[in-house]
């Protein structure tokens, strides 16, 4: 994608309002901490599966990738390139509802960020 097809304004509120109208074009996300990441086979190729938070634990995305990324784990703070599909809720592992917005990841950077020097409340629901 050339870097003009992407919108890097994204909005997450104005999205969860009206999610037919970013549905046509890519986004770019920073700085966003790793929940939950895991690679799997599907399809005879590697599948990523991601969720990610804003740094307060607020807004979530849940992020859909063919292939695989880097070695990133739970914590580290990623850039991504997505398609956003749609706003919906997911029951979180000890039976919250957590709301997020389902995209078809693109690619996933890891950012140069000390992590270990961010406060992270590690007791959150993902």
């Amino acid at each position: 994608a050339r870097s003009s097809d992407i919108n890097e304004k994204f909005n997450y509120k104005a999205f969860r309002s009206n999610p037919k109208k970013f549905g046509d074009s890519l986004i770019r996300v920073s700085s966003v901490r790793v929940n939950q990441l895991v690679s799997v086979p599907l399809w005879g190729k590697d599948h990523t599966f991601c969720i990610a938070s804003d740094m307060d634990g607020e807004n979530k995305f849940f992020i859909s990738m063919f292939g695989k990324t880097e070695p990133l784990s739970e914590g580290a703070v990623i850039s991504f390139t997505a398609l956003p599909m749609a706003f919906f809720t997911y029951e979180s592992t000890t039976g919250k509802k957590v709301e997020a917005v389902a995209c078809a990841g693109v690619s996933i950077e890891p950012e140069n960020i000390a992590v270990q020097n961010l406060l992270w409340d590690f007791y959150a629901e993902f």
